[in-house]
């Protein structure tokens, strides 16, 4: 599958993680920007799904999404989305869509990204993922093409895409498995499945 859009992204994680998104419910503004809503809702899915991931800490563990109760929805900008550490924000607006960066070191403050919410919220997720797979079973390696001669099939998910100012790109393993190429990591939510891709690989570092 290739991800184009949010509802693309739902269906990924429901692949991955064998559940119905719409089983899970949650009332959120419609006045947000709709894949913020969308991502809210997902949000809100995976803290009902945690009795199963007991660690899983969905959009807080690299970045964070602002807590809903705590979204602040104005006309103007409003913060939706922090650095882990507090480093940097960003804020949107219910008319434009478009991302204002500040507090970033490398960016001027102010500065809007070339991507929109969409791609935004896309790339955060998919990041999110990677990472939180990372606290079940992760596995990382030095070289993309010694990754790739291990599996039968690679799907390309996300390719060349932007995260503030630089580029990642995710790939589907063999219909199970995530592979984010900027930080190198497989990443899979079950360690039967990651026990037997490391069988795969000729060396690795297990973390």
């Amino acid at each position: 599958m290739k991800i184009k859009t949010i509802d693309d992204l739902k269906i990924l994680i429901e692949k991955i993680f064998e559940i119905n998104l719409n089983d899970f419910t949650f009332d959120v503004s419609e006045s947000l920007p709709f894949a913020l809503q969308e991502i809210y809702k997902i949000d809100n899915a995976f803290s009902q799904f945690n009795c199963k991931y007991e660690t899983l800490r969905f959009f807080r563990n690299m970045d964070r999404l602002t807590i809903y109760q705590d979204l602040k929805i104005q006309e103007d900008a409003f913060v939706f989305a922090t650095e882990n550490q507090g480093n940097w924000y960003a804020k949107t607006s219910l008319n434009s869509g478009n991302i204002h960066i500040y507090g970033h070191e490398e960016i001027k403050d102010g500065t809007i990204l070339n991507e929109n919410i969409e791609q935004f919220l896309i790339t955060f997720a998919l990041l999110e993922l990677s990472n939180n797979f990372n606290h079940f079973c992760g596995l990382y390696e030095n070289d993309v093409s010694e990754v790739k001669k291990h599996f039968k099939q690679i799907e390309k998910l996300w390719i060349n895409k932007k995260y503030l100012f630089r580029e990642t790109s995710f790939y589907l393993i063999d219909d199970e498995v995530l592979f984010d190429e900027a930080n190198m990591t497989l990443a899979s939510n079950n360690e039967e499945k990651m026990n037997h891709y490391k069988s795969k690989l000729a060396t690795y570092n297990y973390h």
